[in-house]
């Protein structure tokens, strides 16, 4: 809960809306916009190898790297929470072996708060985002536990933590 509530305090929450008169107004459908970018095959080797290679990082914290900077430039913050879904397929350490899945149906996720911090030069943003993405227990698994399982006290905790507006699947 102590990791859980540190990771949550004093960040940004995703994107505010951009409405000056009201700026606690709720995110709406009719406000959203869609981008599409088609990256073509030399830029996606790059990503996918040679920048991956260089920092010794995983593609999905190099996209972090790039969201955490895109929020700085637009909103100005040194730190926002953006909520991460993850495979939620990750064995636990006590866990010898496999966990066996073949009675299983349907999907596992796993959906946590990372705290993303942004500093000035790329290489100093990209080491903090590989290790606070590298530091989350049990890739964020305990989280949704803690939330949903937990005792009432505990949920009761989780429940007033800010929930992300920005989700991050890759």
């Amino acid at each position: 809960a102590g990791y859980w509530h540190a990771v949550t305090a004093g960040a940004m929450i995703g994107f505010p809306p951009d409405t000056p008169d009201t700026p606690d107004a709720a995110a709406c459908l009719r406000d959203a916009a869609e981008i599409a970018l088609r990256i073509d095959s030399k830029r996606t080797r790059m990503l996918l190898e040679e920048a991956s290679q260089a920092y010794r990082t995983r593609v999905d914290e190099l996209l972090l790297v790039a969201l955490a900077r895109t929020a700085a430039a637009y909103r100005g913050a040194e730190a926002m929470i953006v909520e991460v879904e993850s495979h939620g397929r990750s064995p636990l350490p006590e866990q010898s072996g496999e966990v066996d899945l073949s009675r299983t149906v349907g999907w596992f996720t796993a959906v946590y708060p990372l705290r993303l911090t942004v500093s000035e030069d790329l290489d100093g943003c990209i080491r903090h985002v590989k290790q606070a993405m590298r530091s989350v227990p049990h890739e964020g698994l305990g989280y949704g536990l803690l939330r949903h399982c937990a005792s009432a006290a505990l949920r009761e905790q989780a429940g007033c933590w800010p929930r992300p507006t920005v989700t991050f699947n890759y």
